[in-house]
């Protein structure tokens, strides 16, 4: 009987630890770039040096891409969404944000930290305007990239 008890505390206590080592609640946490950029007039594409792929994005996706500068949380985000809306709020918007946010993340356009984490040179510059050689070797200083 005490073994099956302690077994019964452990699963408690195991499920616990991430909470009781400060995981933040999702509209706590930080929202960066997870990918390079290329600007093409009023548009983007993404583009992942670790897979060779250029991604396009809808406008909410490219929005809360731009949005993710590190320093911002996804509550903050939310809130600069909600005012862009003049005529009252749409009561679905911040589960639509939610959705794109946890879509994003999914597919590694943007992470989110428990804490804040200013965007490095080449995720916050656009591709095309970069210092080749700098960009490079952040990337590489950083691990966002390996050597060749």
């Amino acid at each position: 009987m005490f073994r099956d008890n302690m077994k019964h505390f452990t699963v408690i206590l195991l499920m616990l630890i991430p909470l009781s080592l400060g995981a933040k609640d999702f509209k706590e946490q930080y929202i960066s770039r997870g990918m390079t950029y290329m600007s093409f007039g009023e548009s983007i594409a993404l583009t992942d040096p670790r897979n060779p792929r250029v991604i396009t994005l809808d406008p909410w996706p490219e929005w809360i891409f731009f949005l993710s500068d590190g320093v911002h949380t996804v509550e903050q985000l939310m809130v600069e969404v909600e005012s862009q809306y003049k005529n009252g709020i749409p009561k679905d918007v911040r589960d639509t944000v939610t959705s794109v946010i946890k879509q994003l993340e999914k597919e590694k356009i943007i992470v989110l930290r428990d804490e804040p984490k200013k965007l490095p040179y080449y995720l916050e510059v656009p591709k095309e305007k970069w210092d080749s050689e700098l960009a490079k070797k952040l990337m590489l200083q950083d691990g966002f990239i390996k050597a060749e």
